[in-house]
């Protein structure tokens, strides 16, 4: 009777730690991804101010290399250096995960033409009757979240330069056109007409520290060293 008690005894102590290791590898599995979820959402925040700081750089290094060109040699230069400039400006700002890039559904580049994502989103700002200034959201494949960044390009008035009527062009610039981009679909534009948007999409956790470098690069590291 006492040996069998003993043993009473002993099963119920093992299954009641049995129970309690069971209840706290529950409580620590669930803890990271409580913690991940929030880290996520404060986050969020981050990504979009990032996005707009790397379109508002990217912006400001194209527009200084086509003003430096248009000074040097008019619209036709310009052309040129845009054809050169543009793809290795978009490469320079890219790292991390981090990508931009210009798209448009009258495209002059074929590398920039728009998918059918982009295409919907382009939609939104051809709305005349209240188009959005950026459009932002997140999407999620296999555990992997991603963000995503939009923002129309209008046209203005120094882009009818090389994106105006065919007449209206200046003499030499259809023709410098036709050789860099044969396939050029993108003239024929009035000022403040939608030109295309730019795209921004970052991974997430992994962005998190390129994110701040945007925010704050002299408390992080230098550009040099951020585009490489």
């Amino acid at each position: 009777m006492m040996r069998m008690s003993v043993t009473v005894l002993v099963l119920l102590i093992l299954s009641t730690l049995w129970g309690l290791t069971g209840c706290g590898s529950k409580e620590n599995a669930d803890l990271p991804a409580n913690d991940q979820q929030a880290a996520y959402t404060a986050d969020q925040q981050l990504y979009e101010d990032a996005a707009k700081k790397l379109v508002g750089t990217f912006m400001r290094d194209l527009q200084g290399e086509l003003m430096s060109a248009m000074k040097d040699g008019g619209p036709e230069n310009a052309i040129r250096v845009c054809n050169t400039a543009a793809p290795e400006i978009a490469a320079a700002h890219s790292a991390q995960g981090w990508t931009i890039k210009r798209v448009s559904e009258r495209f002059r580049n074929p590398d920039n033409r728009a998918d059918t994502t982009e295409l919907a989103v382009l939609a939104r700002f051809a709305d005349t009757t209240g188009a959005p200034e950026i459009v932002a959201n997140w999407t999620e494949i296999d555990s992997l979240r991603t963000f995503h960044f939009y923002k129309p390009i209008r046209v203005g008035q120094l882009c009818l330069n090389c994106h105006g009527g065919v007449q209206t062009l200046v003499p030499g610039v259809y023709q410098k056109l036709k050789k860099y981009y044969p396939a050029d679909r993108a003239v024929g534009y009035k000022a403040g007409d939608l030109r295309g948007m730019f795209v921004v999409e970052a991974p997430w956790p992994d962005g998190v520290e390129y994110a701040r470098q945007l925010l704050n690069p002299d408390t992080t590291t230098t550009t040099d060293t951020i585009a490489q």
